[in-house]
């Protein structure tokens, strides 16, 4: 089937990332793009599988191009995924492939364009945070990076045998929460799609060091909608954004991951 041998194109690109996320050119792949954005109707499509779904699956890949690329796939169709069940999986319908963007796709292309950039207060990142977070991984993901992919001897260092290579290195995956998603495209009016970016957060209370300093995902709306449910006050015409982040490794995961 078609769809089958594109679900193997898949495999092989995220393979191809495992092979030189620890490698010194890895960092040049994560950093050669400003972010990629998630439209309304693959929400939608989402959406329609179960609005119960608890995250979304983002793996990291290099094409045929020798270019980075994300596939997002909701958990539970991942979960189906199991036993190499290829047909599990659909393109366009619950994977979507993603390509890094650069800053221009946000399409404030003249000066009066650009918004006000208020915050919602309550759970999500303050904006002291969220320009902290970006700024650090401008700046730090080099040292970051080193620090990572130079972890996969940590088990041994630390007593154990190594023999994890998945809590080991660069990371090869991230989920995004599907509720953070659909807090965004609550907004009124809808917006027509998600921007996601990287970003860098300390974890204080971490005892790992490999999870002292965190890769993260954060999430805005194209900056004309206000969430549906925002009572601080805030004026039309704001970005609202949500930090989301698990990246794997190093953080541990379940038989859930089916692309790798």
């Amino acid at each position: 089937m078609r769809t089958n041998k594109e679900v193997i194109k898949i495999k092989k690109s995220i393979k191809r990332w495992e092979k030189k996320r620890n490698k010194k050119i890895g960092l040049s792949y994560l950093t050669a793009g400003f972010g990629f954005r998630i439209d309304e109707a693959e929400y939608k499509k989402w959406g329609k599988i179960n609005p119960n779904i608890e995250q979304i699956n983002l793996y990291f890949g290099i094409d045929n191009n020798n270019k980075m690329v994300f596939y997002l796939v909701d958990s539970i169709t991942d979960k189906l995924g199991k036993n190499n069940n290829l047909s599990a999986y659909k393109i366009e319908e619950n994977v979507f492939i993603k390509n890094f963007e650069d800053s221009s796709s946000i399409n404030h292309n003249t000066i009066e364009s650009i918004p006000n950039i208020l915050f919602r207060n309550r759970n999500d990142p303050s904006p002291k945070q969220v320009l902290s977070r970006i700024l650090s991984w401008q700046l730090y993901s080099k040292i970051w990076f080193d620090y990572q992919r130079k972890s996969k001897f940590y088990q041994k260092i630390e007593g154990g045998d190594g023999s994890n290579d998945f809590y080991a290195g660069v990371a090869k995956c991230m989920t995004i929460p599907f509720s953070d998603l659909k807090g965004l495209f609550s907004s009124k009016p809808s917006p027509k799609w998600v921007f996601v970016f990287f970003g860098l957060r300390k974890n204080t209370l971490a005892e790992n060091p490999l999870e002292k300093d965190i890769l993260e995902l954060i999430l805005c709306n194209d900056g004309a909608h206000k969430p549906d449910d925002d009572s601080d006050g805030n004026q039309h015409g704001m970005e609202y954004l949500a930090d989301v982040t698990m990246p794997r490794p190093p953080f541990s995961a379940d038989s859930g991951y089916n692309l790798f």
